[in-house]
């Protein structure tokens, strides 16, 4: 018989033992990466979420609570491990997406383009202190202090007027169907409202002052008539449009040349970053889906595991009131499974008294239902008959041999042999043999339900007790008599009970059974 995971774990804290470990990591390696897969969606990742989650199991394998469920505990280890997976994952994604915008905010050429042809007009609505700022601030690049400074206030009011001006100029451009923030005007603003005047224009405006100066120093000099000062003045200016115009010409077809060159190098430019910018908006857009999707599954994840926590907590509840009412306890639910008590605990709150009795009855009667009671009596019964001449058993210790696999004493002295006519069921047909293997004693005499076994694998049946019967009798009765409508309180029903029955005990048993068990 393969060995429980208790019983591995308990093997590899105490031995050191890597098969038992290896058997535990086959056991539950799918369950685990399928988890973290659904999760991260990522199979790299789900790959390293799972090696972490086992290494932790190597870890804590000798502080996990006999009886818990291992598979409950590897998918909360794994939910965790994933959910920090995530979070790392989400914070690289978010520098990355914000360098993205930080780049895209500084240089939008396609908005400027709107923009440029449209600011001087804008500029014209405001009023004079608000465009006085603005030109301060971006076309003479003048800092917050020195925009205060000249316009005569503090640094603090600068800013305000600042702020105000480029929200009213925002609004201007929004109108005119032109959609942009105000850190996308600002970044406009300084990249490109002032540009370089072209080479050499600010050393041809400079050149034609030299004759003026020097033809200036002559006429001091020689104390020339007013005649001679009016046509030498005339003549520094011909000489002076004359030099301007020769540095133009000069300097005009390399300037046009070099113009040409730099509007296509522009196009150019500009046609390769609206090709990055429209790419780096459509990855921005899928992390923030992807985000989003991360955020919804981390919800729906986060609520299905509070809830097994909460199943879980009803469980270890429920097993530490058993283990303080011994009484209460049979043999048979030895073969009790992880999942036989979350099932019951799921549908059960355990808030009352009741509820208790009725998870511990129902515990009772999954137990004598599990395949080794069900089958394995039923198929002894029948193989001991066949054996027999179609004569059935008496005694326990004649069909014992037949117990595959064998049941401890323990369990077999709570059961007896009965006559069909005595049994909880005589109308069981005489092929099935003269007598029955029924459970001597309820635990809970007014919740227990006792079990009967006959041969053959299905041949098993759970009986109410007194009280049980005399509820559901009444029940029927009471939809009978209502036209088939069904009782919704204690007190309906008890006026059809037939027999004597404790009020008290009836309405325990009523509120444990006919309420919802879950809130």
């Amino acid at each position: 018989m393969a060995l429980s995971d208790d019983e591995l774990l308990r093997q590899y804290v105490r031995d050191g033992s890597n098969p038992a470990f290896t058997e535990l990591v086959r056991r539950y390696l799918d369950a685990v990466y399928s988890a973290a897969l659904r999760q991260v969606r990522s199979t790299a990742f789900a790959e390293e979420i799972s090696q972490s989650v086992f290494l932790d199991l190597s870890r804590s394998a000798a502080k996990l609570n006999p009886g818990q469920p291992l598979v409950a505990w590897l998918y909360l280890v794994t939910r965790r491990t994933a959910a920090d997976v995530i979070r790392r994952e989400s914070r690289r994604q978010a520098r990355e997406q914000t360098a993205t915008e930080i780049a895209a905010m500084n240089s939008n050429p396609s908005v400027w383009a709107q923009v440029e042809p449209l600011l001087d007009e804008a500029l014209e609505t405001l009023n004079e202190e608000d465009r006085q700022a603005l030109l301060l601030r971006y076309m003479a690049n003048k800092s917050l202090r020195e925009v205060g400074e000249n316009l005569g206030t503090s640094e603090d009011a600068a800013q305000k007027r600042v702020s105000r001006a480029l929200e009213q100029l925002r609004l201007v451009f929004t109108r005119r169907g032109i959609a942009l923030t105000a850190a996308g005007l600002v970044a406009d603003l300084s990249a490109n409202a002032v540009v370089a005047a072209p080479a050499g224009l600010g050393a041809a405006i400079a050149s034609s002052a030299l004759p003026a100066a020097l033809l200036a120093q002559t006429a001091n000099t020689l104390s020339m008539t007013a005649l001679n000062k009016s046509l030498i003045a005339t003549t520094a200016v011909l000489i002076a449009s004359l030099v301007y115009e020769t540095n133009l010409l000069g300097n005009g077809r390399n300037h046009l040349q070099e113009f040409s060159e730099k509007i296509s190098d522009q196009q150019s430019q500009v046609q390769r970053l609206t090709e990055e910018r429209d790419r780096a908006t459509a990855a921005q857009a899928r992390i923030h889906q992807d985000l989003e999707s991360a955020r919804d599954r981390g919800k729906k994840e986060d609520a299905a595991d509070s809830e097994l926590e909460k199943w879980l907590g009803r469980v270890d509840r429920l097993k530490d009131r058993l283990g303080r009412m011994p009484e209460k306890n049979i043999p048979e639910m030895r073969f009790l499974t992880s999942n036989d008590w979350l099932a019951v605990t799921l549908n059960n709150d355990l808030q009352t008294e009741a509820k208790i009795r009725l998870a511990l009855t129902d515990l009772r009667r999954i137990a004598k239902l599990k395949p080794e009671m069900r089958q394995n009596l039923g198929n002894a019964l029948r193989d001991y008959r066949d054996e027999h001449n179609g004569r059935s058993a008496t005694e326990i210790a004649q069909f014992r041999p037949y117990l595959k696999p064998l049941l401890d004493d323990d369990i077999l002295q709570r059961y007896e042999f009965v006559p069909v006519s005595a049994s909880f069921w005589p109308e069981m047909p005489d092929t099935n043999g003269p007598r029955v293997l029924h459970e001597k004693a309820a635990v809970d005499e007014d919740f227990d339900v006792l079990a009967e076994y006959s041969v053959g694998g299905p041949n098993v049946r759970v009986v109410l007790g007194n009280l049980g019967k005399a509820v559901h009798e009444a029940t029927i009765a009471f939809a009978k008599d209502h036209n088939g409508q069904e009782p919704t309180a204690a007190a309906q029903v008890l006026p059809y009970v037939t027999g004597p029955v404790d009020e008290v005990k009836f309405k325990e048993y009523w509120e444990a059974h006919s309420r919802p068990r879950m809130p």
